[in-house]
């Protein structure tokens, strides 16, 4: 992973919307106010993590999926590496969980 620090202000009106990353990428706060990361290895389930609450930095894993939200007027992120491949999700796309397997 290298060491490019990429900063984005996050807000009001904007956030990061799903994408999938090609390879390792690390996320710190760096400040503002808390934002959520919500990160799905697989496009099924999901986590959320608060920052700064949680954790400061949170690395996401190759093929993994990603979002990033404010929980206030301004928060600043850092990616590194400062560039990645993405593949972005279409503005509606979100997690499927799986139907349930019923026995019997």
């Amino acid at each position: 992973m290298g060491s490019q620090l990429k900063k984005i202000e996050i807000g009001l009106e904007n956030h990061i919307q799903w994408r999938q990353v090609n390879e390792t990428l690390k996320i710190l706060w760096l400040g503002g106010d808390p934002l959520v990361l919500t990160v799905s290895v697989n496009g099924h389930d999901a986590e959320a993590l608060y920052m700064p609450l949680n954790k400061k930095e949170f690395i996401i894993k190759e093929k993994s999926w990603y979002t990033i939200e404010s929980l206030g007027k301004s928060s600043e992120v850092g990616l590194i590496p400062s560039y990645v491949e993405e593949e972005v999700a279409p503005l509606n796309w979100r997690p499927t969980p799986r139907a349930s397997q019923k026995s019997g």
